[in-house]
């Protein structure tokens, strides 16, 4: 794709005040990927997100803000109503709970596990001690196939007549399409 994650967090940032809340940006981030992907069958935006003991980060995203490293050319985000749906979703969740529910899938809990993690201190409830801060990359197919199992994913794919027809929401923008913006009013409207 010609977006980056630094365009889908502009966007983020757009929609919610996430000053001083990288943590959870990059869930965020994480979430706008994994569904666009479990919805499209593609990436959004080509920067890999890692497994972090603290969950889902866009490295690079991570590295480029922390050290001031500067970004490319911005982009228009041609996301089709994801980072709506997904601020919808999530937006009002805090930061904790974003890290406890992507604790929960299956894609970071692999990538971690990969990475050596044996996810004892996550059973016995303690925090990471962040002594091994080795992270894997997780790959567009484990998010996607994670998110589709998750209850949001399953209360969206419910809330449509026929999949297929639902599928067709995402060809166009938001403003052009009257059910998503129904949907994405709703799911706003509970927050």
């Amino acid at each position: 794709m010609s977006v980056s994650a630094h365009d889908v967090a502009d966007a983020l940032r757009s929609q919610l005040d996430l000053h001083d809340q990288t943590t959870k940006l990059h869930k965020l981030l994480f979430y706008v990927q994994a569904w666009f992907a479990a919805l499209r069958g593609e990436a959004l935006f080509a920067e890999e997100i890692q497994a972090y003991p603290n969950g889902p980060v866009v490295h690079a995203l991570r590295a480029d803000e922390r050290w001031d490293r500067g970004r490319p050319a911005p982009q228009n985000v041609d996301d089709d109503g994801v980072v709506d749906l997904v601020v919808a979703t999530y937006g009002a969740m805090i930061r904790q709970d974003l890290v406890d529910a992507t604790h929960g899938l299956a894609c970071w809990r692999d990538a971690r596990r990969a990475a050596g993690d044996d996810l004892s201190w996550l059973r016995e409830g303690r925090w990471h001690d962040g002594r091994d801060f080795a992270s894997l990359p997780m790959s567009i197919e484990a998010m996607a196939e994670s998110i589709r199992t998750t209850e949001e994913f399953q209360r969206f794919d419910a809330e449509d007549e026929a999949h297929a027809e639902a599928m067709t929401w995402f060809s166009a923008p938001l403003e052009h399409n009257p059910e998503l913006q129904e949907y994405v009013n709703r799911a706003l409207g509970s927050i």
